[in-house]
């Protein structure tokens, strides 16, 4: 194989969107959302985002449409975020990452600070099967970092 060729190249259908939240629609949004809010980041910069699991449906164009579109009321505007980010060093086709050091450590990060708040403990019925790094589309060279775990 020549050096420098992606062997995955594709980057997927987005798995959601990362929406910013109107001020004062914190708590309205998340209701509205219900179970497909994954998770909400306050950032003094951006104000409140939501990241949220989405369906998305092929364009003409290769642009990707929601099959549901978010409560525009509660939001300023989304952007969808794809599974793997376009950052060579962190864009990997394994489920653990174990072929991009960089974005392992930063899933190795993420899992940590989730046990570290009780969010889950790793016991013979609770593993992670799946992580992903993906590029935050409200703020360009940072990035979101997705640990899937089962029970």
């Amino acid at each position: 194989m020549p050096p420098g060729l992606d062997t995955c190249p594709y980057h997927g259908t987005p798995w959601g969107w990362a929406a910013k939240v109107r001020p004062g629609q914190s708590q309205a949004a998340r209701k509205a959302l219900g179970s497909a809010l994954r998770a909400e980041i306050h950032d003094p910069k951006l104000g409140t985002v939501d990241l949220v699991l989405g369906e998305f449906r092929a364009e003409p164009g290769n642009k990707w449409k929601p099959v549901h579109q978010p409560q525009t009321r509660f939001f300023t505007g989304w952007r969808t975020v794809l599974p793997q980010s376009q950052q060579r060093a962190l864009h990997s086709c394994d489920f653990m990452l174990t072929d991009r050091p960089a974005a392992q450590h930063l899933a190795q990060v993420a899992d940590a600070a989730l046990r570290a708040h009780h969010l889950y403990t790793p016991s013979a019925t609770v593993h992670v099967y799946e992580e992903e790094v993906s590029d935050n589309p409200w703020a360009p060279g940072t990035v979101i970092v997705t640990v899937h775990v089962d029970s």
